[in-house]
């Protein structure tokens, strides 16, 4: 039995290109949504003997049946259901490259963004406001994330791109991404009003409100804590920043944020921002497939992002 675009379908795909075309795949798939041959030559406006036609020329080729019939009812073999379940990617191959033109002059279709919850709240918000009035026709899916899984989730295909908290000092390079690096953002300890500036004391155990574990920042303030000698206790686990910030305000314990998150706060008097003498600071960066097609939408999004991140 033959493998079907299991290994190499640029090879395999030669083969067949003097017996077999993309419509006898695309009635197979048709064929399978709609349960019958008769639907499928209606949905196809082909007669039904052309349909036949079609399964019949993957039966031949392939030396094995495609479907079993039982009166008037088909269900695919097994051998149908590996043939047609690796078609769809041949398929999906196929309709990415016909709307090839469209795309160039049209940007459409969807883009998925991943991005730490503290970016999409504080700094994607323009981007996204100014790159939907550009491209209405563009769907904009945004999944927010751990960096962690945000750049595996871009390596495997799942997202497009994603924005990332970066210490550039540290970053290795990377095999599978490309990364754009905007401007260094300071992190700072988050008190209540009440609390005096120089409150941190060894001989005290302080209620700390961390985002989720493996977030960038969390680890940093877990390594100011230990480096310092400060004994504390994890109170609250949440990604939700705008939580975090209520219950600082509380004085239900203190966090450790970006500081372009609670600025407006700070301005208002509603938190006190203090910065360790050490700096802790990173860079918002945003990485997308290396070697990988940049599709215009991609290509367009990446514009946008640059005109409001690299000045702001």
């Amino acid at each position: 039995m033959r493998s079907f675009l299991s290994e190499k379908p640029i090879a395999i795909l030669s083969e067949w290109e003097e017996v077999m075309e993309i419509k006898e795949f695309i009635t197979l798939k048709t064929i399978v949504e709609t349960g019958s041959f008769t639907k499928a030559s209606e949905k196809l406006h082909y007669a039904q003997s052309t349909i036949t036609s079609h399964i019949k020329t993957l039966e031949e080729e392939f030396g094995n049946e495609i479907f079993e019939r039982n009166g008037k009812k088909i269900s695919l073999t097994t051998f149908g259901k590996e043939v047609y379940m690796n078609s769809l990617s041949l398929l999906k191959a196929y309709d990415k490259i016909k709307n090839i033109p469209n795309e160039r002059t049209i940007p459409s279709g969807k883009l998925f963004i991943g991005t730490p919850e503290s970016v999409m709240v504080y700094k994607l918000y323009p981007v996204i406001k100014e790159f939907r009035k550009r491209f209405p026709q563009i769907n904009i899916i945004i999944k927010s994330g751990l960096c962690t899984e945000l750049k595996k989730s871009v390596i495997n295909g799942k997202l497009d791109l994603c924005f990332l908290l970066e210490d550039r000092s540290t970053v290795v390079e990377n095999e599978n991404l490309e990364f754009i690096y905007y401007h260094k953002e300071p992190m700072c300890i988050v008190t209540s009003m009440e609390m005096e500036e120089n409150f941190l004391r060894k001989d005290e155990e302080y209620n700390i409100l961390n985002t989720e574990k493996g977030c960038y920042y969390r680890n940093m303030f877990t390594e100011f804590l230990l480096k310092n000698n400060i004994s504390y206790k994890d109170s609250l686990q949440t990604e939700s920043v705008e939580l975090i910030k209520k219950y600082v305000m509380c004085n239900l314990g203190i966090s450790f944020l970006p500081f372009y998150s609670i600025k407006e706060e700070v301005k208002e008097k509603k938190l006190k921002a203090i910065f360790p003498e050490e700096k802790y600071d990173f860079y918002i960066a945003m990485a997308y497939g290396k070697n990988k097609w940049i599709s215009p939408a991609i290509e367009e999004f990446i514009k946008v992002v640059n005109e409001f991140l690299k000045d702001s």
